[in-house]
């Protein structure tokens, strides 16, 4: 990809200048085509040495935003009546985020060389995940392309909703933890070893509680020490980081839902954003054992994902779909969510079970992390005012005792 500096003249006469980045001055000049730009001029501003100084080495990650911006723009750009190569070049000129707008670039040229939109999404996997593309791909088969594009805007905007509020709640409880575990560990670096200097010097026996004060204030003063400190402050990214190894991701995920007061909000979540693609799946026409594996891939729970596979296992071989729930899924899926699945089937409107589905786990979800968020923080705070005061009471009893003893 060069950079061009390159001058024009409208349809109504007026001359404009610009740079653009392309492949070539013939696409450079189609793309000013597109904009009802004749091409007078152009010069390349620097060699591929130059491009690759200036081009930024890392990005910031291509967040749901992002990606809601992008489907949103060509949703309304195309159902607009504007081709799907014009939409996609009209982005790349206000793009926002720099590595969407080269991977957007890369589609237009594909697509002018025959390839489909789905096709060429397929080449970025991490960022246009499976049900993306595969959404797009029957979009594309169906003609109904804007239609999808809109769901998909939906679907985005709704998830963003769902992560901002997530991430709202829980900023606080967050913060008191960590204020918490950094106010212990002040505690005993720095304030414990004066207190130990003080009580070892009036030689009297200490407290069992007393000596173990001293002896993790001292391993914490340590090498060691200061390292398992450090880690415990880095636990969380620890614990994401060891999720994205393959062999260990599906260990992780298990003792994440096994975890007291979270595993019903992870849960909760995975189950929503399941149900929602789900939904989309059945709205799109997407047959029911094809939806389930396509929405199976926005959980990002493994072992919610195997639990998902052994219920499409057991629909493609001839079972229904509350069958399969019940003897595959029933520790994720309520006897309620059954239920109406089951009475969905019945009454041949799933598609209306799913929806409603997907209403009332996202209701409890709401609600489970409401009561969390209202009573993690006491929690927290109660369980460090009690640390607080047993160190405190180990510290001060012996300086207490040691006064009684010099009372004649």
């Amino acid at each position: 990809m060069q950079t061009y500096r390159w001058k024009g003249m409208t349809t109504a006469g007026k001359t404009v200048k610009g740079t653009a980045q392309a492949l070539s001055e013939q696409e450079l000049q189609a793309d000013l085509l597109s904009r009802h730009i004749a091409l007078l001029s152009c010069k390349q501003t620097g060699s591929q040495r130059y491009s690759l100084l200036t081009k930024p080495l890392i990005y910031r990650p291509i967040t749901t935003y992002d990606l809601f911006l992008w489907c949103n723009h060509l949703a309304q750009l195309i159902g607009n009546g504007l081709p799907l190569l014009n939409a996609l070049v009209l982005y790349t000129s206000h793009a926002n985020h720099p590595k969407l707008k080269d991977i957007t670039q890369i589609i237009i040229v594909n697509i002018k060389e025959g390839e489909k939109l789905a096709q060429s999404m397929q080449q970025f996997p991490k960022v246009f995940n499976p049900f993306i593309t595969r959404m797009i791909d029957v979009g594309e088969q169906t003609g109904k392309l804007p239609e999808i594009l809109t769901l998909l805007s939906t679907y985005l905007d709704q998830k963003l909703a769902r992560e901002q509020a997530l991430k709202k709640a829980l900023f606080l409880p967050m913060l008191t933890l960590v204020f918490c575990m950094l106010l212990l560990l002040a505690l005993f670096i720095f304030i414990i070893p004066q207190f130990e200097h003080l009580l070892l010097s009036m030689r009297n026996s200490l407290p069992f509680s007393t000596r173990v004060i001293f002896s993790l204030s001292t391993f914490l003063r340590t090498t060691y020490g200061s390292l398992v400190a450090f880690a415990l402050l880095l636990s969380p990214a620890l614990f994401s980081l060891i999720g994205h190894l393959k062999p260990l991701a599906l260990y992780k995920d298990w003792i994440t839902i096994k975890l007291p007061g979270v595993k019903s909000i992870l849960v909760a979540a995975n189950l929503s954003r399941f149900l929602h693609a789900l939904l989309l799946s059945l709205t799109a026409g997407i047959p029911l054992c094809p939806g389930l594996k396509l929405a199976s891939n926005v959980t990002n729970n493994v072992y919610i994902k195997t639990v998902l596979a052994s219920i499409v296992h057991e629909l493609e071989q001839g079972s229904s779909l509350s069958l399969a729930l019940e003897h595959n899924g029933s520790l994720f899926f309520s006897k309620k969510l059954i239920a109406l699945f089951w009475a969905g089937e019945q009454s041949g409107q799933l598609q209306n079970a799913v929806r409603s589905a997907h209403d009332l786990v996202t209701q409890e979800l709401e609600q489970k992390v409401h009561t969390l968020t209202t009573t993690i923080q006491p929690l927290l705070l109660v369980l460090v005012g009690l640390i607080i005061a047993f160190v405190m009471v180990a510290v001060y009893m012996p300086i207490f005792n040691a006064a009684m003893i010099i009372q004649p």
